[in-house]
């Protein structure tokens, strides 16, 4: 009798470990394959943010030194739109920063020394003059 039982589970036994084994290895790639992809796709994410912060930060930049630099009074407007939440935009020391989240910024550099920010939603028609050499930046 112990023969028989050894024979039927001797044979069938280890084709199921084996079996077992290699699902698991393929599993194992699988979830392996699976967490690279979702770092990949995060970090594609973040740097799509990071360079749609960075073109509004350069396209508001640009149409305030364009507005600066230009002779006489000038007025000028230019459509900024994004998607993915509220950013918040304000001026550093001769900069345009856009915030991407609470600690991290980018920025581009403005060569008015003085800029007047009237603008609540920068989503839309943003209109640039200058009088008198200040530059004033408002919603239109």
């Amino acid at each position: 009798m112990m023969g028989s039982v050894k024979n039927v589970f001797g044979s069938h036994g280890q084709i199921t470990i084996e079996f077992i084994v290699t699902i698991i290895v393929v599993l194992f790639i699988f979830g392996f394959g699976l967490f690279i992809f979702e770092q990949r796709s995060l970090l594609n994410l973040e740097k799509s943010q990071e360079w749609a912060a960075q073109e509004t930060a350069h396209r508001i930049s640009r149409g305030i030194n364009n507005v600066y630099l230009a002779d006489g009074n000038v007025t000028m407007g230019d459509y900024i739109y994004w998607s993915g939440g509220v950013r918040k935009v304000d001026f550093g020391t001769r900069a345009v920063r856009v915030w991407l989240d609470e600690g991290r910024y980018v920025d581009s550099p403005v060569v008015a020394p003085h800029v007047i920010w009237d603008v609540i939603d920068v989503n839309g028609l943003l209109v640039f003059s200058k009088t008198n050499g200040v530059i004033y930046v408002r919603g239109g």
